[in-house]
């Protein structure tokens, strides 16, 4: 392999792959093991385009329920994404670090978690329900957001025929259409359900069942084994400056 010309000799070590390729994948999976695979990493993509997009719907219902301003209903509705955000940064680091199992594992958890505290959000003190929903959703929005990194990152890695890493990848993402598609859905049946005399079920339940999915594959996450790849390099330590002067352009 050579050299990158930018990094000097003695430093080319933290680059270059200790592990060829040729050992680090078997060989093609069978079918229904790539499609576990896929389902598994993309419930949790699932559950949070279905999380971010049934909150507008659910904001709806709260407005005939309670007194709310402009910035109550702000507050709510970005204070997941202002998780993600952080989210995103976090376990990306910190999946290099615990690995990636755990990593995911923490995600979904925070997701079930935030999903079944928002839908029993109560006013707590001097802080009134929309307040106290905000917070759910912001914790939530740290494991929406760790999703991202790691879903991505090990559908590459687990992706044992190359030439269907991007194929696999693309899957995973898509499954943010099936949570955006259910939302509505999700609501409408509810609303069936309960009436219109029942909203404040009606409500609870539709960001309650944000958690379903994750509880349903909470179990597979617990299961799953780690990459190869980071376990190949699990023990080693790139300095940050390698990762600054190689991959800048990336990095901006």
């Amino acid at each position: 392999m050579m050299q990158d010309p930018r990094i000097p000799e003695s430093e080319s070590e933290f680059i270059d792959p200790p592990v060829p390729p040729d050992k680090i994948f078997d060989g093609p999976e069978p079918i229904h093991s790539r499609m576990y695979g896929v389902l598994v990493a993309g419930t949790g993509f699932m559950c949070d385009a279905y999380d971010l997009f049934v909150i507008n719907l659910v904001l709806v219902i709260m407005k005939t329920l309670y007194a709310q301003s402009t910035a109550s209903a702000a507050s709510v509705s970005t204070a997941a994404l202002f998780g993600a955000v952080i989210g995103q940064v976090l376990f990306g680091m910190l999946a290099d670090r615990i690995g990636r199992r755990k990593g995911f594992i923490l995600t979904l958890t925070l997701i079930i978690v935030g999903a079944f505290g928002s839908s029993t959000a109560q006013p707590v003190g001097q802080a009134n329900v929309f307040v106290v929903l905000a917070c759910w959703r912001l914790l939530q929005g740290f494991g929406i957001g760790g999703e991202y990194p790691l879903s991505a990152t090990i559908s590459s890695e687990s992706a044992s025929d190359l030439s269907r890493r991007g194929r696999d990848i693309a899957t995973v993402f898509s499954m943010q259409g099936v949570g955006v598609v259910l939302s509505p859905l999700v609501v409408l049946a509810l609303l069936q359900l309960f009436g219109e005399d029942s909203l404040d079920h009606v409500w609870r339940f539709a960001l309650g069942a944000g958690a379903v999915p994750g509880v349903v594959m909470f179990y597979a996450r617990c299961r799953m084994k780690e990459t190869r790849q980071f376990t190949s390099r699990k023990h080693e330590k790139i300095p940050l400056r390698i990762i600054v002067r190689k991959y800048w352009r990336q990095l901006l």
